[in-house]
């Protein structure tokens, strides 16, 4: 029965944080980054706290891990900004399985960090996702006319999928994040790390306001701009809960190979609910993409 229930809130933790990106792109471009991460942030730490109250009890972490938990969520505040920033302009299928880079990274620092070693499988893994990245990235296959700063420029502009090198970029710093999250979980366990780590990137999230009126950094939502919004709010709420929840019924060796497999998700809905179409060497390269990133959770 446990299993069960651990699957069902793993899948829900799945589609919750595979979809709301979906959802997500259809108002980003008109509300702004900064309003469309408030309103998600806002509402799943809501819930995470008042669930946390009553299941986690609170823990004063080391000296080290406490420097963790801030560098952490001060990085991952931005790096989920640079994220919807990716989002809003490219292509949502194709920036999201870029961004899930960081397993790779992560993997790779943790041999280092943590003494993680990498089997036959898991090199497999990374071949399988560095392909597949590659080719999701790549829009045109094309050579520059020259090796100068401006055809390369061009070059740049053309052949790669807009928003991929900025996903690029949200991999390598959710991959310092990941690892900040790491030291604490092993501390402090799963639970205290998702209810600190969330509640202060909302804070720094907050931190916002202190540079810019209020007027300024939100745009309020018209009435056809809600109900995607508050969509996208709850499947990543869901996404939160779920996966917070999952914890207590599946072992992490479980839970991880299935909440890899959102990029998949993601793409699906975009086809679906987006209309969002890309180029067939793209799927090819998502499909290799997210075959790398479950095996390497495994």
């Amino acid at each position: 029965m446990a299993d069960t229930i651990g699957l069902i809130l793993a899948i829900l933790a799945l589609v919750g944080w595979g979809s709301y990106t979906v959802f997500l792109k259809k108002v980003v471009n008109k509300l702004g980054e900064y309003t469309c991460l408030l309103f998600n942030h806002a509402m799943a730490v809501i819930l995470l706290v008042i669930i946390a109250i009553f299941t986690t009890r609170l823990k004063m972490p080391s000296d080290f891990v406490l420097v963790a938990i801030l560098v952490g969520s001060i990085l991952g505040a931005a790096t989920v900004y640079l994220f919807y920033k990716a989002i809003n302009a490219g292509s949502v299928g194709v920036v999201s399985v870029i961004a899930s880079l960081h397993a790779l990274w992560t993997a790779i620092a943790a041999m280092f960090l943590f003494g993680e070693q990498l089997n036959a499988d898991k090199y497999l893994a990374i071949g399988l996702i560095l392909v597949g990245a590659a080719l999701a990235a790549i829009e045109r296959f094309k050579i520059p006319k020259e090796f100068d700063e401006h055809h390369l420029s061009e070059f740049a502009r053309e052949a790669f999928s807009k928003g991929a090198g900025l996903a690029v970029v949200v991999s390598v710093c959710w991959t310092i994040y990941n690892i900040a999250v790491k030291y604490t979980t092993i501390e402090l366990g799963p639970h205290r790390t998702a209810a600190y780590f969330e509640t202060l990137i909302l804070v720094f999230i907050l931190f916002a306001f202190l540079t810019k009126p209020a007027k300024e950094l939100v745009t309020w939502p018209k009435k056809e701009q809600w109900k995607p919004l508050l969509v996208s709010s709850i499947l990543f709420s869901l996404g939160v809960i779920g996966f917070y929840f999952a914890l207590v019924y599946l072992p992490v060796s479980t839970l991880l190979p299935i909440v890899s497999a959102a990029p998949a998700v993601t793409v699906i809905g975009a086809a679906v609910v987006l209309k969002e179409r890309v180029r067939v060497h793209q799927y090819i390269g998502i499909a290799l993409a997210v075959v790398g990133i479950v095996i390497l959770a495994m």
